[in-house]
């Protein structure tokens, strides 16, 4: 069942909530309403934290992939800025630095890739089941 999609946004706030419904209708063309919602519950908020980190990170666009597998989803968020993002302990009293610890929370895996024009964050998510 392997199923594949991308879009490319533009680096400004209003896209990161354009990638999430993206993301979002995505998911529920491709998979039953009982695994898609959620499945999208969580690749949305994985979405929304790495596309917001690469707004932080000053990149100039972002693009959301992904592929459905038979058990996973493999997610993934490019952008044109350098690094490698760290997950970081947040203190209670630290207004961000929580985004990288809810993906891990979420993934059964996640990493980054260096890229010739950026970097890309990507996370496996497991499919859940249907019943």
């Amino acid at each position: 069942m392997d199923y594949e999609r991308s879009a490319r946004f533009d680096a400004a706030p209003a896209q990161v909530a354009e990638a999430r419904n993206w993301l979002t209708g995505s998911l529920h063309a491709a998979l039953p309403s009982a695994v898609a919602e959620p499945l999208a519950a969580d690749a949305v908020l994985a979405v929304s934290e790495l596309a917001t980190n690469s707004l932080r990170a000053g990149s100039a666009w972002f693009t959301v992939g992904f592929t459905l597998e038979a058990n996973c989803l493999k997610l993934g968020v490019r952008d044109s800025a350098g690094g490698t993002p760290l997950q970081r302990n947040a203190q209670r009293t630290d207004v961000n630095g929580r985004g990288l610890a809810i993906v891990s929370a979420l993934a059964t895996d996640w990493g980054t890739v260096s890229l010739s024009d950026g970097k890309e964050v990507w996370v496996v998510l497991p499919i859940p089941s249907a019943g």
